[in-house]
């Protein structure tokens, strides 16, 4: 048996003055937890690192971020655990309307991606 709530809800997030990153991992259950998170998201405006595995509303799922998010897919090792380590990933800009594949994604907030970021994305 697992509890189950509203991310929003939990007390230690709502009293959070900052919350600089989010990851979610949650077996193709992503669409629920960002549900629970929106406030969280709204007001915190974090980046948020998910995987996608193809299933559901992807476009329901973006609807979730407030205005200004800019979404990338990864290319290369999706070794989550090293993703960001690893020398052969590139980020993949996604059109909007787009649906990628199976693929960990990032939502990044309106500010520029950092430079250890930007120089992976592909032109």
């Amino acid at each position: 048996m697992v509890e189950v709530c509203c991310g929003d809800q939990i007390e230690e997030i709502k009293q959070t003055k900052r919350i600089v990153w989010i990851k979610i991992d949650v077996e193709g259950h992503e669409l629920s937890v960002l549900l629970g998170l929106r406030e969280t998201i709204s007001s915190h405006r974090p980046p948020v690192f998910f995987e996608w595995n193809g299933g559901g509303n992807f476009n329901q799922l973006l609807s979730l971020f407030p205005q200004g998010y800019s979404f990338y897919s990864f290319s290369g090792d999706q070794n989550v655990a090293k993703i960001f380590a690893r020398l052969g990933y590139r980020l993949h800009p996604l059109p909007i309307g787009a649906e990628p594949a199976t693929s960990n994604l990032l939502a990044w907030p309106s500010r520029r991606l950092p430079r250890s970021l930007s120089h992976r994305l592909l032109p």
